[in-house]
């Protein structure tokens, strides 16, 4: 290799290790919170890097001073095991309740989480798939005025429904065979107090195995830092009522959070909430876009997050016709009754 075209790669690995090892900071602004969604790209490079510059230094193969070089091969070394760190629970942290037996002989909640798309052309199939999964509880996000109405006849065995359609991506509905709690304490649209904040549902359900909470909510992509500072009111005060309702029921929040597992977003919902994501030992399951043509690349931006009092006893990701999201079938039981 020749001297400029190592001198191009060496600071490249140097680039691509302190960006690795920068994004897995709290961000600062819009394009550092953009870099942490895209962390577990950044691994394999990391690896390669490393690797390169290790054999380069040991064989003396190099034209950089020693400070540099050193560095370069620390941070991408580091770059790649603190991304490892944040995707191995994913993969190996199922708790082992998941796996017992028992959970066999309880009643689980079927939960179905689904962004449909405002812009669905498919609604006759999206209905079709909607009503095939029979679950207790559906979500749906980005729901119009004129998707309600087309979706209705699909969804009318579920007499209990909150729903909040709008013109905009941030329409919202609940529909649940179980009782809505009708207490104005019980029924929570998170206000945006004059703030332009997106809305957000929280309502508590009487179910056959007791009473929980559902949280449904859609998170403004990172854009700019106004977006950001938006989802972060927004998060904080659904992290507020959450934490006053958590001592008396189960948590279940299901959205769209723009956000990978290692964005600023998604720590510090779970830092405010103390919730853990459902799909952890189901893997990384990437939700969007669902129409690429190269899966291997889409991201996690679509989550479900519980609390300690419940297990999931399954989780599957479902294709919506239409949809440029995948959704969530989610099977989850009460560890134990209130």
């Amino acid at each position: 290799m020749n001297c400029r075209n190592y001198k191009l790669l060496f600071w490249l690995a140097l680039l691509v290790g302190g960006v690795a090892c920068v994004s897995h900071f709290r961000a600062i602004n819009f394009i550092h919170e953009i870099l942490t969604n895209f962390l577990h790209y950044f691994l394999p490079v990391n690896v390669i890097f490393f690797l390169w510059l290790l054999l380069c230094y040991r064989y003396n193969q190099n034209r950089f001073n020693l400070h540099l070089q050193r560095a370069a091969i620390l941070l991408n070394f580091f770059g790649a095991v603190f991304t490892i760190k944040a995707l191995l629970p994913f993969y190996f942290l199922k708790l082992d309740i998941s796996k017992n037996l028992s959970l066999v002989n309880k009643k689980n909640i079927s939960v179905l989480y689904a962004n449909i798309y405002g812009g669905n052309l498919e609604l006759d199939a999206l209905a079709q798939v909607i009503s095939f999964q029979r679950a207790d509880l559906i979500g749906l996000l980005e729901l119009s005025p004129e998707v309600e109405e087309k979706l209705a006849p699909a969804l009318s065995g579920y007499s209990h429904k909150i729903l909040l359609p709008r013109l905009d991506h941030y329409g919202l509905g609940i529909y649940s065979s179980f009782p809505i709690i009708n207490e104005p304490s019980s029924i929570a649209a998170i206000d945006s107090f004059g703030e332009n904040l997106q809305p957000a549902l929280m309502v508590v359900l009487d179910a056959p195995q007791g009473k929980f909470n559902f949280t449904l909510l859609h998170l403004s992509p990172p854009k700019d830092n106004h977006s950001l500072i938006r989802n972060t009111k927004l998060i904080r005060r659904i992290a507020s009522e959450i934490r006053k309702r958590r001592s008396d029921m189960p948590q279940i929040v299901a959205g769209d959070f723009n956000a990978m597992p290692f964005s600023s977003f998604y720590k510090r919902f779970q830092e405010w909430t103390g919730l853990h994501n459902a799909s952890l030992g189901y893997g990384l399951y990437k939700t969007w876009p669902a129409d690429w043509l190269l899966p291997a690349i889409n991201l996690t931006l679509d989550h479900i997050f519980i609390s300690d009092d419940l297990t999931i006893a399954d989780l599957q990701k479902i294709s919506l016709p239409g949809s440029d999201h995948y959704g969530f079938l989610a099977k989850i039981t009460m560890n134990q009754l209130f």
